[in-house]
């Protein structure tokens, strides 16, 4: 009984993978681009700043796909299908003819600690923002990607 439990365990943890893994699957590959941002550089940031969006900031990381001319049209259900998405939330999925976004937060109490935004089609994006961001801030911060969100913390 021990070990089928144990194997059962073993398979639904390596089925999905974390934003970190994700990460650095990305950041290995010659096609894409990973940007991280952590909390020292968003301290500079915040600084010519003036709506102090960044002080709430503690990383930001984006994976972009460099050859534009030729997308990866699977993109998007790749990293959907092996992230682990049981602790975040759904805001919103967009879906267009050529393009699909996907917004996702993590949060505790009154507080988003995780905003993950995915894009994919034509363009191919992964970011992850965390921090600890109220509402308004969140908001900000998508609205500065062109994501037309609203948020609310149930």
């Amino acid at each position: 009984m021990t070990i089928l439990l144990a194997m059962f365990t073993t398979f639904s943890v390596n089925g999905q993978k974390s934003v970190d893994e994700i990460f650095k699957i990305y950041s290995e590959k010659s096609d894409y681009t990973t940007i991280i941002i952590n909390r020292g550089m968003a301290n500079v940031i915040s600084l010519f700043e003036k709506d102090g969006i960044m002080d709430s900031v503690t990383e930001i990381r984006i994976i972009t796909q460099e050859d534009e001319d030729m997308p990866n049209k699977t993109f998007f259900n790749d990293i959907k299908n092996a992230l682990d998405l049981g602790s975040y939330e759904e805001l919103v999925r967009i879906k267009e003819s050529d393009q699909e976004v996907s917004v996702l937060i993590k949060q505790e109490k009154d507080y988003i600690r995780e905003l993950l935004v995915l894009v994919g089609g034509e363009d191919n994006a992964f970011i992850q923002i965390k921090g600890k961001m109220g509402i308004e801030e969140a908001e900000r911060l998508l609205a500065d990607i062109d994501a037309d969100v609203t948020i609310s913390i149930n």
